[in-house]
């Protein structure tokens, strides 16, 4: 089985992504898993480290600034791309989103390329990637049974809490 995990900014986003990754290992003995994170936040030097695939993208968060924005909207047009030919090389059964924008251009390309989508939130309140990517995804799992309302997806939501 072949796994594209993608996640990134913070600790609260990246200790859930390892722990799935944990538990995927122990089910699959056949596993392989690709990671992809941003090019400059903290995943770039803690997944390495974990002797796990790593592949970057350049991609910031939107902010008030119009200049930034715009020249994110460039990034996030070229990591989709970069995104769909890594999805084209690897071959994953499933990707799976686990917060923060760098997920964005992951979760799309792999729609575009019809392969599975599993999303996770551990949030209370879904972050803003987590909603708007809410809909290309085959099933969302959240920590908190009461964020459920805040995603329109109903039936493809479980409760699984914290990885």
């Amino acid at each position: 089985m072949k796994i594209v995990v993608s996640a990134g900014g913070s600790f609260g986003h990246i200790n859930p992504a390892l722990a799935i990754i944990r538990k995927f290992q122990e089910k699959e003995s056949d596993l392989e898993v690709l990671y992809i994170g941003t090019h400059n936040r903290m995943e770039k030097e803690i997944i390495p480290k974990e002797n796990i695939p790593y592949e970057e993208i350049e991609i910031y968060g939107f902010t008030k600034n119009f200049r930034q924005n715009f020249k994110n909207l460039k990034c996030i047009r070229h990591a989709t791309r970069k995104c769909l030919q890594i999805m084209k090389d690897f071959q994953p059964d499933v990707v799976i989103g686990v917060g923060g924008y760098v997920t964005y251009p992951v979760l799309k390309a792999a729609h575009q390329q019809h392969i599975k989508i599993f999303l996770h939130e551990q949030n209370s309140i879904p972050g803003k990637s987590n909603r708007v990517l809410a809909k290309y995804a085959d099933l969302i799992g959240v920590t908190f049974q009461h964020s459920i309302p805040y995603f329109k997806t109903k039936g493809r939501i479980i409760y699984t809490g914290h990885p």
